[in-house]
């Protein structure tokens, strides 16, 4: 019980500084659930289009045959860029949670050499420091899906444009435009593009409709990583500070 209040009493006696994490642990929510999400409709949109080249069986020519092989690569190519996107900022809230705790240990060194001559262990001290961010941490997650609830069907919505853009970029490096009148051509004597939106290539309103296909992604996985991602950082830098300040107290003393 004494810890917990320990934790509390120094989140509020430390306000500023944890103000400015919950504002940088919330901008981690906003950015990765947005890149989960679009990972996530990036996903289903591929999956449409391959369900959609299992009606061309038999009916297509060289030139249709290569649009849609750019297409179905360019879907893969989307939704790797969005999984490499994600991992990169894991690795850079990894960095700024080991700067941002070595920056507040140091700060805080006449607190931590308090508790250090009331007997107090490293690993106690540094437990409760790490828990005060974490803290911090999920209420800043809790922010963001109440924000989530209330905008979240329509960032889900707008996130397609981006989409289709990225995915326009991704084909027309690989495509001429000659091989795509003669796809487009070929494929509408089939009448094989009458789909939603723009068609066989480029995606359009899922089925049911935008708020149906499109609502925000990827909570549990924003709650759990960016957790471990804040705890690596901080605990490398708390516990290697702490073993310092530590060991010249000894030495002092």
């Amino acid at each position: 019980m004494r810890f917990l209040e320990r934790t509390l009493s120094a989140i509020g006696y430390h306000r500023r500084a944890y103000v400015g994490e919950f504002i940088g642990a919330m901008l981690f929510c906003i950015l990765s659930i947005i890149l989960l999400t679009s990972q996530s409709i990036s996903h289903m949109l591929r999956q449409e289009f391959l369900n959609r080249l299992s009606q061309l069986a038999g009916q297509t020519n060289s030139a249709s045959t290569t649009v849609l092989t750019a297409v179905k690569n360019g879907y893969l190519t989307l939704n790797q860029q969005y999984q490499l996107a994600w991992w990169g900022l894991i690795g850079a809230t990894v960095l700024l949670s080991f700067s941002f705790a070595l920056w507040f240990s140091r700060r805080r060194a006449q607190e931590t050499e308090a508790y250090l001559l009331l007997g107090k262990s490293t690993w106690a001290i540094g437990s409760q420091y790490l828990l005060e961010s974490l803290l911090i941490f999920v209420l800043a997650f809790m922010a963001t899906s109440v924000l989530g609830l209330l905008v979240g069907s329509l960032v889900g919505a707008h996130l397609l444009d981006p989409i289709r853009t990225a995915l326009g970029r991704a084909i027309s490096s690989k495509v001429t435009t000659g091989n795509l009148k003669q796809a487009v051509t070929h494929l509408f004597q089939h009448q094989l593009t009458g789909f939603s939106g723009e068609g066989l290539f480029v995606p359009g309103p899922p089925p049911g409709g935008l708020n149906q296909g499109t609502q925000l992604a990827g909570g549990f996985t924003t709650l759990l990583a960016g957790g471990l991602a804040l705890a690596g950082g901080q605990a490398l830098a708390l516990w290697g500070q702490l073993w310092h300040q530590k060991r010249q107290l000894v030495h002092h003393q």
